[in-house]
């Protein structure tokens, strides 16, 4: 099986994306090797998506590094980082979709981003809508390429 779940090396995850990276891990690294990078990658997507963040929220330099310092040391983060769930992969695509799409603006993250985080997890069905729901509230107008991902998801389940 593809991905793991604990000691047991067996498939953790249902989802789409991340049973992909695992797939394309355990072809590079063998099926006896493959965790630990994956782990690797986990935590360092994970450590970037708290990047991202902080450029959201923070405008001090020194402000951003205690910032992912200290979410990083945090229970919930340690553990992501350790399990190797696909949680560290959604935060990165949501956190990318944030900062590129709705901050900077970049049209090409708006229309790729929710397909990618949709594949991810089912349960980001509830981020992209509250996402849309602010988009529409701030900017009064709808992105039709959100409109269209949300009801594609709603649809399929």
């Amino acid at each position: 099986m593809i991905g793991f779940n604990g000691d047991t090396k067996i498939s953790a995850s249902t989802t789409h994306l991340y049973v992909f990276v695992s797939y394309l891990f355990n072809l590079i690294f063998g099926k006896e090797n493959f965790i630990e990078p994956l782990l690797i990658f986990n935590s360092i997507l994970f450590t970037i998506g708290t990047l991202l963040l902080s450029h959201l929220v923070l405008k001090n330099p020194w402000h951003k590094a205690v910032f992912i310092f200290l979410i990083g040391i945090l229970p919930p983060s340690i553990k992501i980082s350790i399990l190797g769930m696909e949680y560290g992969l959604l935060f990165f695509l949501e956190m990318v979709l944030l900062y590129y799409g709705f901050n900077k603006g970049k049209k090409w993250v708006l229309t790729l981003l929710p397909v990618f985080i949709m594949f991810t997890r089912i349960d980001t069905v509830i981020f992209l809508g509250i996402v849309f729901l602010v988009d529409i509230f701030c900017n009064k107008k709808s992105d039709g390429i959100m409109f269209l991902a949300e009801f594609w998801v709603f649809y399929q389940h």
